[in-house]
């Protein structure tokens, strides 16, 4: 008896609390080792999909991070005033996110505020071993052994070989930070058109009914069209002046194409949320808050999560639509601003899907006891179960991609379809972690006196070690994957077009007489870490 008595006290008894912690740690460690086996895994298309689906997810994050902290601040200083003069506010609030956007590429790109001469094509030789501390750091021309080429080595440590290669290092430099700084601004001011537009949905005479509900967004997508055609006539002018002063205007290419880029993100972002809680409330018959979540959450039928889910297929069934109309615009040569507008609505049809699966996912498992969408625990399980299903759909990219190459699909559509999946499973698993993550730094802001100030101060910190690090190591490997497809397509065609020389019977080396250029030194513009 006396034995028995010790096994009972000796035995552990686990808490609640406990078993929480337990399956966090498991399923946290699960899931970075699966991102390391996806990084590395033996397929560069693999490797470059899951690159890319980190980098957006991480500016995702840090986008509604640093809006929400800045947002939230903005809310409690206007407690006092009008819903109408709130919902003022809210667009001017996006309208300083669009001009940050469109000062900050020009900056960065070199067409506006630069008075000094800058040589964006001169190249320099760089260190090209990726396994060096010294990647990427600039070489002395008489230090490599064969300067006339493109790739040759060098002497380090003495008498070891080390690759080096030619690069335009300071355009790669700014590309890379015009990317950097495009991405997180687009995604902020999204986040703002969202806010904005979901203000005016809350206002009485626009959240008495669905298709009210709908005015908004109209009135959202003309004020940021009216935003982005005076930004087109701005870029138009530096393109012309730099024209005028007999210059090649490389670097208003550099701002118009990254800024139109940005500006697609942006309208595609804010139009898939407003139009998906539009959705939503018709199905659920509440018309969710400007985060998009229901207060009180409250568990929903299957039928009505089941329609959730078929309007999201339904959204995939229309990109699907439009992809094989820009297929054929592409192959009849139709490239306009109406294939522009094609591209914008396409992304849009794709985030809504990832919206329609991000909240459907939401009300399972608000339904599921194993859940509580209220704790940390159950927010942390959603994120990890939609980051699991994303590390799966990386696979799925490879298929598409693999059939439609097989089908004789464009270059420029395989990449148009692939980006769309892609900022599809970015939303997925941005925005389930960033819920998350809020709900951490409300739970720290929470014991101090000021907890909207320790929020948007814990939120600048996060970013501040967030941003650098992602642009250095996660967007440069992206962008560096990138010009890796680039250069092996590039390789593919100049295969294909020598054969087809020799066919032809031009014979020697399968170039045509008066086309004798040799593009075997065009070697990929790798980037570098600052």
């Amino acid at each position: 008896g006396e034995e028995g008595a010790e096994e009972e006290e000796e035995e552990e008894h686990f808490t609640t609390s406990d078993v929480e912690v337990a399956c966090m740690l498991l399923g946290s460690v699960t899931f970075v080792m699966s991102l390391f086996c996806l990084v590395n895994y033996p397929d560069d298309d693999i490797r470059r999909y899951t690159w890319k689906i980190i980098s957006s997810t991480i500016s995702i994050f840090t986008a509604v991070l640093l809006f929400q902290g800045i947002n939230e601040w903005v809310r409690i200083k206007l407690e006092d005033v009008s819903e109408l003069t709130r919902c003022a506010i809210t667009f001017a609030h996006c309208l300083v996110y669009l001009i940050c956007l469109q000062v900050q590429i020009g900056w960065l790109s070199g067409a506006m505020f630069e008075y000094e001469a800058v040589d964006l094509e001169e190249k320099e030789w760089v260190i090209a071993d990726s396994m060096l501390a010294e990647y990427g750091n600039v070489v002395k021309e008489n230090e490599v052994r064969n300067p006339k080429g493109q790739k040759s080595v060098t002497l380090m440590f003495g008498s070891m070989e080390v690759a080096v290669q030619r690069r335009p290092v300071e355009k790669e430099k700014r590309m890379r930070r015009m990317r950097c700084w495009a991405t997180l601004l687009a995604h902020m001011a999204g986040f703002a058109a969202i806010n904005a537009g979901g203000s005016l949905q809350h206002l009485e005479m626009f959240a008495a009914s669905p298709w009210m509900a709908c005015v908004p967004i109209a009135v959202v997508m003309a004020a940021i069209l009216a935003v982005f055609q005076l930004s087109a006539a701005f870029r138009a002018l530096r393109k012309r002046a730099a024209a005028d002063a007999g210059r090649a205007g490389v670097r208003a290419h550099l701002f118009d194409e990254e800024v139109s880029e940005a500006e697609n993100d942006i309208l595609s972002l804010c139009t898939s949320f407003l139009v998906v809680q539009v959705v939503r409330f018709a199905l659920l018959g509440t018309l969710p808050n400007e985060e998009g979540l229901v207060e009180p959450e409250q568990p929903q039928p299957w039928s009505k999560i089941a329609m959730l889910y078929g309007a999201g297929l339904l959204f995939a069934s229309l990109a699907a639509v439009l992809m094989a109309a820009m297929a054929r615009r592409a192959g009849e040569g139709g490239e306009s601003e109406d294939s522009r507008g094609l591209a914008t609505l396409l992304n849009t049809c794709g985030m809504c899907f990832a919206w329609c699966c991000l909240w459907g996912t939401r009300c399972v498992c608000v339904r599921l006891p194993v859940f509580d969408m209220q704790s940390m625990m159950g927010r942390v399980m959603l994120a990890l179960l939609l980051s699991a299903v994303t590390c799966g759909a990386v696979f799925l990219l490879d298929i598409i991609s693999d059939t439609m190459a097989a089908s004789g699909g464009s270059l420029a559509g395989q990449a148009r379809v692939i980006q769309v999946v892609i900022g599809a499973l970015s939303i997925l698993v941005g925005f389930s972690w960033e819920h998350t993550f809020d709900l951490g730094v409300a739970a720290v802001a929470s014991l101090t006196s000021h907890p909207e100030v320790v929020k948007l101060a814990l939120g600048l910190a996060v970013a501040a070690v967030i941003v650098p690090n992602w642009r250095r190591h996660i967007l440069t490997k992206a962008m560096m994957l990138e010009q890796l497809k680039a250069e092996k397509e590039r390789a593919a065609e100049e295969a294909l077009e020598q054969h087809s020389l020799e066919d032809r019977g031009w014979g020697g080396h399968g170039h045509e007489p008066g086309n004798s250029q040799d593009h075997s030194t065009d070697s990929r513009d790798g980037l570098m870490c600052c």
